[in-house]
């Protein structure tokens, strides 16, 4: 008899419909793509009865498939064999990456006529992933259609799937280049099904120039990752783009055991590494995933916490099962000797809706999603930010008897000090000057609210227990339900959206003798807000709402248009890019002249994206060029000097003197000073 205990997911197999299966609230359902990742799990263990097992598997899955031709979606799949519809236009996608290169790598563990029905059901289903034709704003989605389409070609030796997806392809790398970052920023999920998926094709693939686009891309979405891994929590800073609760609330493994598995699998390189143990104590990372939208990603390591703030949420899809899970604000923090670190988030909430009020469909459960209610825009600077809400779907179509943003620290805290005062007791009522100081872990957090647009006859903020969580509440409404015709957009009474948010600032505990001592720092700060009288809106006026903080040398700050809530200019003391492709101490990027970084230089001749990462400490320099090319490249690090006639595309590895060169459109002998090719393509 066999053993399928080593298969992932085992236990979850129902023998009496070959597939696996969930209880959510004591209704049984059948996951289609998860049984097809079973299946190809079955097939790698490659035992006879594994390979039985997996037919009867892949069949079944098989038996999901729309068939219908009638039907706008043939070709699809269910997400649960219960549904008997297509509805989440993805599944094709998440099955059609597992049967794909199952097949190419396992054929001859695959019986011919299963083979033959793989090959039927791929070929309707690429028909249907055409007509879909995913947007490039779909990270891993579009990165699944690319690599179905590739390999689903070669699969059925069809060049008009390939070419579509070599199409797609380069756009695809052209719409992240024009930004730094793929559009689904660094989500704590999706990074990884987009690592995965692009894998395949730089294995599988036949084509050089597609393995080396996907590969750059790949590398540089793990630069991205191994930029906001903190080396002490283990996990992936914030912002994210879009984060279930339980990896929002650390729950799940570490991100840095997900990049060690990428890493191991040879889908990422070694030296990612490096980049995440050996780099300054404390550092700012800022990314842009959006240019056109001011989207742009800011956190900040320090040695027990990391801050994560967003300058807009994820907001290019209003889907119930995708939008309104972004993670824009976010505190990760140490704990002292407890391995668990914790953290600090908001939401903003309407109708005192909670975790476990909101589920995309019955099939899925109540707690993966807490719901974000609100639009944000924000501006983060090392350990300073300013965030700003405003309720999305506040108006005078649904009712509403409370709307708030609300900051939401997951465990219990140490202590709460109010303009310097130490409060034993919750709840408690603070007003928008106050300073508020809470000790949490290794951490202190400041906050300052700023001033809010008052719904109804007043707008308390209070510090409360909800739950396990500690909660400070800024309240836009609360009192008797009622409908808000000026918030009404289009309407006749429409004066811009609400004012709502709040200055925040971390510290490490250690750098202060109580909270006291931290909320007199803040307090010798400036908090300066300018906002417009209110006006109403004609179509094309603009009511501008200005906030800044100013200490020492150092400022902070943000202007926006309320009537459309969009970012007008962004500022901080030193003038910086708020939107540049990619800014780190340790990484960075352009469209085009050269990248400079630690006694380090990449020149390139030719337009396109460049990224050059400096580890000097571990002799280790990395050097991308993105093309479309051509160019002629010369990379210059304190050990040497690497110069290439010609390339379209490339990556070039410096390792303690050990060069790597892997590159399409090569041309002439490469010219090294100081260093040993170990390699080339």
């Amino acid at each position: 008899m066999n053993n399928f205990q080593n298969i992932p997911d085992n236990e979850l197999f129902d023998p009496s419909e070959n597939m696996l299966a969930a209880s959510i609230d004591k209704r049984v359902y059948h996951r289609v793509y998860l049984s097809a990742e079973y299946a190809v799990n079955l097939v790698e263990n490659g035992s006879p009865q594994s390979l039985a097992r997996a037919e009867d598997v892949v069949r079944a899955v098989l038996k999901c498939q729309e068939l219908d031709k009638k039907n706008p979606h043939y070709g699809n799949f269910f997400w649960e064999k219960e549904e008997g519809i297509v509805e989440d236009l993805n599944a094709v996608e998440f099955v059609l990456i597992r049967f794909i290169p199952m097949t190419l790598r396992y054929n001859d563990r695959i019986s011919k006529s299963l083979q033959k029905k793989i090959r039927s059901a791929v070929r309707i289903a690429l028909n249907e992933v055409a007509r879909v034709d995913v947007g490039l704003i779909y990270t891993n989605i579009v990165a699944q259609d690319i690599v179905n389409s590739i390999l689903g070609g070669q699969l059925l030796a069809e060049s008009s799937y390939i070419n579509r997806g070599f199409k797609k392809l380069r756009d695809w790398q052209a719409f992240i280049d024009r930004n730094g970052i793929p559009h689904e920023y660094n989500s704590p999920v999706y990074n990884s099904v987009t690592i995965n998926a692009l894998s395949h094709l730089v294995e599988l693939t036949n084509d050089n120039e597609v393995k080396m686009i996907a590969k750059l891309i790949m590398i540089r979405l793990g630069i991205s990752f191994g930029l906001h891994l903190h080396p002490k929590t283990k996990r992936l800073a914030g912002p994210h783009c879009r984060a279930y609760y339980p990896f929002l609330t650390l729950q799940t493994s570490p991100e840095s055991d997900v990049l060690d598995d990428h890493i191991n699998h040879k889908q990422l390189p070694n030296w990612l590494r490096k980049l995440v143990l050996h780099r300054p104590l404390k550092m700012n990372v800022r990314e842009t995933s959006d240019v056109q939208k001011k989207i742009s990603i800011g956190t900040y390591h320090s040695q027990s916490f990391s801050l994560g703030v967003a300058s807009r949420e994820l907001d290019t899809q209003s889907n119930r099962y995708i939008s309104n899970q972004s993670n824009v604000f976010s505190i990760q923090y140490t704990r002292g000797n407890d391995l668990t670190p914790s953290i600090v988030y908001s939401r903003y909430l309407l109708n005192d809706k909670w975790l476990g009020d909101y589920r995309t469909t019955l099939s899925r459960g109540d707690r993966d999603i807490f719901f974000e209610e609100g639009s944000f825009r924000g501006i983060q600077d090392g350990p300073r930010s300013i965030n700003i809400y405003a309720p999305k779907n506040l108006g005078a179509w649904e009712r509403c008897f409370s709307a708030k943003a609300s900051l939401i620290w997951h465990s219990d805290i140490n202590e709460i000090w109010i303009n310097g005062k130490d409060i034993k007791e919750l709840p408690i009522e603070v007003i928008n000057t106050d300073v508020i100081v809470v000790g949490c872990g290794d951490v202190y957090v400041a906050i300052l609210p700023l001033s809010l647009t008052n719904l109804g006859t007043e707008v308390p903020i209070r510090i409360v227990k909800r739950e396990q969580n500690v909660v400070l509440e800024l309240y836009n409404y609360q009192g008797p339900t009622k409908t808000f015709w000026e918030l009404a957009r289009p309407g006749a009474f429409y004066q811009g959206r609400t004012r709502c948010g709040f200055y925040a600032e971390v510290a490490e505990k250690s750098d202060y003798s109580n909270g006291a001592d931290f909320a007199a720092v803040i307090t010798r700060g400036l908090l300066i807000e300018n906002f417009d009288d209110p006006i109403t809106y004609n179509g094309e006026n603009e009511r501008l709402w200005a906030v800044e903080y100013r200490r020492d040398n150092e400022t902070l700050g943000i202007e926006l248009d309320m009537m459309q809530f969009e970012i007008k200019r962004m500022w901080t003391h030193d003038a910086s890019d708020m939107l540049p492709m990619l800014d780190s101490p340790i990484a960075t990027q352009a469209l085009d002249g050269d990248v400079k970084i630690n006694d380090s230089i990449l020149k390139c001749e030719g337009e396109g994206t460049r990224w050059l990462v400096s580890l000097p400490d571990e002799h280790t320099w990395i050097a991308g060029f993105h093309g479309p090319g051509p160019t002629s490249l010369i990379l210059e690090v304190p050990e040497g000097r690497v110069e290439i006639d010609k390339l379209t595309r490339g990556l070039i590895t410096w390792e303690n003197g050990q060069i790597q060169i892997e590159a399409t459109g090569l041309e002439g002998t490469p010219k090294i000073i100081g260093g040993l090719i170990t390699k080339i393509n």
